[in-house]
Order: C-alpha cells, then sequence, then structure tokens
C-alpha cells in the first residue's frame, strides 16, 4: 500500500510516523512519503519566540532528523504539491506521485490583512522556519531600537515578549478591545495586560493599522486615531487561515471557514482520503459547532488517529479541545474550553479568584467543567483539561469518591461541590 502525505507539520509527521510504526507492528507492507516545500526536518513553531529572544539556538527548533525519519522508514520528497487528483498528485519539480491513501495535513498560512505597505521590506510574519530566519536575520543586520507587532494573539504577545527580551521598544497593536481576545475573559486579560505594560510594551487597545510607511523599509506605522508610531520592523500577527485554495476544484468538500470537513476517522468526503491538523474543520468537543481549531496537541492527536483508521484499527476523533500556555514575562497563563462570554444564554456557574500571586477561573455548566483560564496556577491544569475533556460531573465524582490527593491541591476544590 502507497501512502502519501501531504505536509511535514507536527500532523503530517505524526501521521506517517504512526502508520510505520503500526505497519511494523502488523507486519504489513507499506511504503510511506512526505511531500514538503519546505527542505527541513520537523520543527516546533511553538518555540520561535525562545529563538527570536536568544534562549535557545536554533538547531533546538527542530524536533527530527533526517536520520530519523530513514529510520523509520518515511521517504521525502520535496516540492510544492500543484494538483490533487483521484490516486495521484502532481509535485512540482518532481512529477506525478500515485497513492493509495493520500493524508491531507498542508497546515494553515497567516491572514494578512489588507493594510497598505504590508509588503514593505521589514514587515514579516511568523508562520515558518523561513519566516523566523528572515526575522531573526533582519534584527541582527539592522538592530532595530522600536517594533510594532499588529495583532495582540498568542503569537502577537510571544513576539512581543521576545523584542523587549532584545531590548527593543514594542508596540502592540491589537483591534479588539483586550490581549489575548480568543483565550481569556477581560478579568484575566486585564492582568496580562498589566505585564505587558510593566515590562514596557506600549498596548493599543480598540486599534487598526491603516497604513505602514516608509522608503527602502518601513519607518513608521499610522493608527485609525491618526497616531504615528515609528518602527524600524512590524510583524504582521493577525491569525491564520487553513491552506486549502488548491482543493476548492477537487471535489473535496470544504466547510464554510475554509477547512477540509473530515469525519470521525479523519476521512474527507473522498474515499481514501483523509486530512488532519490546521486545515481541518471539526465538531468542538464541548459544543458538537465545527470549528477550526490550530493547535498543536490537536493535530498530533489527529495524526494519530488518521494512522490508525489507515492502518486498519478503527478510532475516533472526539472533538476540538484548545488549550494553550503561554509565558508572559512572570505570569504563566494557561487558558482552556469555553470562555464566559461565550455563554450568553446558557447557564453556567464561575469559580473565580485572585490573589497576589495567581488567578483562576473555572466554568461550569451542567455539573461539568466546559472552561478554565489560570495564571500562575500550573499545578492542576491537567487535572481541570481531564475532568474537561472527559466530560466529568464534578459533584457527582466528589460525592462518590474521597478526594485523591492531587485535587485536594487545588486551593478552590471545595467551591466546585
Amino acid at each position: 500500500m502507497k501512502i502519501v502525505v501531504v505536509g511535514n507539520g507536527i500532523a503530517g509527521y505524526t501521521a506517517a510516523s504512526e502508520i510505520c510504526r503500526l505497519a511494523k507492528k502488523l507486519n504489513e507492507k507499506i511504503d510511506v512519503t512526505i511531500v514538503t516545500k519546505e527542505k527541513t526536518p520537523i520543527y516546533s513553531p511553538c518555540i520561535f519566540h525562545l529563538y527570536l529572544s536568544g534562549q535557545i539556538e536554533r538547531d533546538r527548533l527542530f524536533i527530527h532528523s533526517y536520520r530519523e525519519y530513514r529510520e523509520k522508514g518515511i521517504k521525502l520528497v520535496f516540492g510544492e504539491v500543484k494538483e490533487v487528483r483521484d490516486e495521484s498528485i502532481l509535485v512540482e519539480g518532481y512529477g506525478e506521485l500515485p497513492y493509495d491513501k493520500l493524508v491531507l495535513a498542508i497546515g494553515s498560512k497567516p491572514a494578512i490583512p489588507p493594510i497598505k505597505g504590508v509588503n514593505l521590506n521589514g514587515v514579516f510574519t511568523c508562520k515558518t522556519i523561513s519566516d523566523i530566519d528572515e526575522v531573526k536575520s533582519y534584527l541582527d543586520r539592522v538592530n532595530p531600537r522600536r517594533a510594532v507587532i499588529i495583532g495582540a494573539g498568542l503569537i502577537g504577545v510571544e513576539m512581543a515578549v521576545a523584542l523587549r527580551m532584545r531590548g527593543i521598544e514594542v508596540c502592540l497593536v491589537e483591534l479588539m478591545p483586550r490581549v489575548l481576545p480568543l483565550l481569556l475573559d477581560e478579568e484575566a486579560s486585564n492582568i496580562v495586560l498589566s505585564e505587558l505594560e510593566k515590562n514596557k510594551v506600549k498596548v493599543h487597545l480598540n486599534a487598526r493599522v491603516l497604513e505602514i510607511m516608509g522608503d527602502d523599509r518601513v519607518n513608521k506605522v499610522v493608527l485609525d486615531s491618526g497616531d504615528e508610531i515609528e518602527s524600524q520592523i512590524v510583524i504582521v500577527a493577525t491569525g491564520m487561515k487553513p491552506n486549502t485554495e488548491i482543493l476548492r476544484k477537487t471535489g473535496i468538500r470544504l466547510g464554510d471557514r475554509g477547512g477540509i470537513i473530515v469525519d470521525r476517522y479523519m476521512m474527507t468526503s473522498k474515499r481514501d482520503i483523509y486530512a488532519c491538523g490546521d486545515c481541518i474543520e471539526y465538531k468542538d468537543a464541548i459544543t458538537n459547532k465545527p470549528t477550526i481549531n490550530m493547535l498543536w496537541i490537536n493535530s498530533r492527536i489527529q495524526g494519530e488517529i488518521t494512522a490508525s483508521n489507515i492502518i486498519g484499527i478503527e478510532r475516533e476523533y472526539l472533538g476540538e479541545y484548545n488549550i494553550t500556555g503561554v509565558s508572559i514575562f512572570n505570569k504563566h497563563v494557561i487558558a482552556a474550553g469555553r470562555k464566559e462570554e461565550e455563554l450568553r444564554g446558557r447557564k453556567y456557574d464561575v469559580v473565580e479568584e485572585k490573589r497576589e500571586d495567581r488567578y483562576y477561573k473555572i466554568i461550569i455548566s451542567d455539573g461539568k467543567i466546559i472552561g478554565f483560564q489560570l495564571i500562575g496556577e500550573f499545578r492542576v491544569a491537567g487535572i481541570l483539561h481531564t475532568l474537561a475533556i472527559k466530560k466529568v460531573n464534578i459533584q457527582e465524582m466528589i460525592k462518590k469518591i474521597e478526594l485523591p490527593r492531587q485535587l485536594r491541591l487545588i486551593p478552590y476544590s471545595m467551591k466546585l461541590i
């Protein structure tokens, strides 16, 4: 059986690696090829900010070496996929590559707003290792004094911290009324905002960039308020979108958000074609509504489930569940599940407490944890996450069993009763 995986991110690599492992275990004869246009082994974008800030060396970004691909039995073809056909794909510089089973792990790409001047020299995104190499080279060469980051989501905030650690003055511009708006409710977001401002990151909320200006390279940014911000580098961190344009004429079903629609076995609308990672659209594990959730942990699990089903071991994907962690100078944040602001019209309870060194907020509906936000409180994140994804009824659990030692560590455990 010939299996072709398009994409060498965590979803694609996991699928290929797991297929090889399971085939060896079952003594199945297979041929696994990963097609990628990036001429590097798999790397972790989750730690780009650590490389940019100088906390780690570049080689730490790579998760596996080419030797490990060979040892697992994974072949590599370098080139861009130009066409997806039934039973084959067309790869630039290689030609036609046939398959019996195809895995589309084609990822996402930056969603760049239509800002005048966004293509100027000195304006960057931070999606790929090539992107981050260009940013690092520019910083080392130009030595900018001031930077503007457009977007105060996860990537934007991480880049703001990284550039401040290099001694650069940073201005963070966010269209929404708070930082990390997709992760945190207002109280937790305000704590993060205070930490950013304490470390001399200037934050503009409810603000839109109208124009990026410069001659040979960027020198200032103009906001909708009329403010002009001097800047020698701009990083655009305004989100990602599924990289699925190549599939528009294939008959593979796409969702309203542009993601590939998959079933619970990770199969697309076309038999023998599977998809996993940032490019898919699937139900939220809590709401059961279609969503696109571009998180490393979900992509890895999807890759594993895809591999199992391709090899003939039936496994179902239970749904997208977001859990995200980020370090903001001296504040460590973990958020998962639903935010309170998303629950209008639904009955729920909130367990919340703010102390000098930590903050927590747990959202409970029908006796089950559906979301939480923790700052400076890491010990119980795994427990809360497990309770949430397994949809454990907290009240019933506490009634039936003695609280385990780990749960007693939670300073607010009795408030859950």
